[in-house]
């Protein structure tokens, strides 16, 4: 009887856990809540190194309707956005005076899920390669 009452509990602790958080970091999932927490500017001679942290940081929530707000820049705190699977997010805000105020910024990016979060890469807008890093606030 004692064999089969650890039994059970053994079959109850390896049933109980699952991958709820692994199933949720999805690469293709950018809708959410995401915090800007870091960046990288490369010098020309390599695409990675470490993150420079970004305390406070605007947040970015993307909706599955295809629009967006953001705490970047003051009272222009809202737009639309395209995204493609390809990789490119495009970033339209409905103010014409937009002016960022951490130099993210609007237009083009590419973006990938990497360690559940969302990197955007500005489409032509460095001379060298410079990323920016988002954290997963919410879905």
């Amino acid at each position: 009887m004692k064999n089969l009452v650890m039994l059970l509990l053994g079959v109850c602790l390896l049933t109980s856990c699952n991958d709820d958080d692994l199933e949720s970091c999805n690469d293709e999932m950018i809708l959410g809540t995401w915090q800007y927490s870091g960046y990288f500017f490369s010098d020309g001679s390599t695409t990675s190194g470490p993150w420079t942290p970004v305390l406070n940081g605007f947040r970015l929530t993307l909706d599955e309707n295809e629009m967006f707000t953001s705490t970047d820049a003051g009272d222009c705190d809202e737009g639309t956005y395209r995204w493609f699977t390809n990789g490119l997010l495009v970033l339209d805000y409905y103010c014409e005076d937009f002016n960022s105020r951490s130099g993210v910024g609007e237009g083009a990016f590419f973006w990938e899920i990497d360690n559940c979060n969302l990197i955007l890469i500005p489409d032509g807008r460095c001379f060298e390669p410079c990323y920016y890093l988002f954290s997963r606030v919410s879905y």
